[in-house]
């Protein structure tokens, strides 16, 4: 898991069409193997293509615009979707662990509890002020807030999307292909909605963001 994650983080610096690649490749395996059992659907009914075009392969397309458009210009941008959704993720995993009791949404993730929600927040406020910090960025209070608000919605928004899902269908993980993690949908579940509202923030707020790197 750290190998592979190693590895798709060094396509990244080694060129742009290397880490669009990956993403591709990823892309390729959501949509064949993943995606026909979480769905219930086969590959040759078309309303499977018609939820495949809104997710995932939107999703991913957004995601190699954003390193085909800001790659030179501000390196950390494209890969602000990915640490913004996982520390996302760890907040809400390190601290539901630890102190959480009470269940937020028990019918589509059991696991899930609101003082895990308070972690998530919080680790990545925490990424918010460290990036403002590092990159000099004038964030003001009502700015670092309704970033972090705003991500934090997406990311948890994603995850409980393929969460009710997967419940819907009966099924744990989305795959297997990554050992302790389940398929490449557990992994990047919240990455494929932040990427949209990055992509929105970018279209409408861009000064949050494109001082990244």
């Amino acid at each position: 898991s750290i190998c592979s994650g190693a590895l798709f983080f060094l396509s990244y610096f080694c060129a742009s069409w290397a880490f669009c690649l990956v993403l591709c490749c990823m892309l390729g395996v959501i949509l064949f193997y993943e995606l026909p059992p979480l769905l219930a659907l086969r590959l040759s009914q078309p309303r499977f293509w018609f939820y495949a075009v809104l997710y995932p392969i939107t999703p991913v397309m957004l995601l190699i615009l954003l390193v085909v458009q800001y790659r030179s210009m501000c390196w950390l941008l494209p890969l602000y979707p990915y640490f913004a959704a996982w520390a996302v993720d760890m907040g809400g995993y390190f601290v539901g662990n630890l102190i959480g009791h009470h269940k937020c949404f028990p019918v589509i993730s059991p696991k899930k509890t609101w003082e895990g929600l308070v972690g998530s927040v919080l680790v990545l406020l925490a990424f918010h002020l460290l990036l403002g910090w590092w990159y000099e960025i004038p964030y003001t209070y009502l700015m670092l807030g309704g970033l972090t608000m705003f991500i934090a919605g997406t990311a948890i928004a994603g995850d409980l999307f393929v969460s009710f899902l997967k419940r819907r269908v009966g099924i744990k993980d989305t795959g297997t292909l990554l050992p302790g993690h389940g398929g490449l949908l557990d992994r990047f579940d919240s990455v494929l909605f932040v990427v949209v509202a990055v992509q929105m923030l970018l279209a409408f707020e861009p000064r949050l963001l494109l001082q990244l790197g």
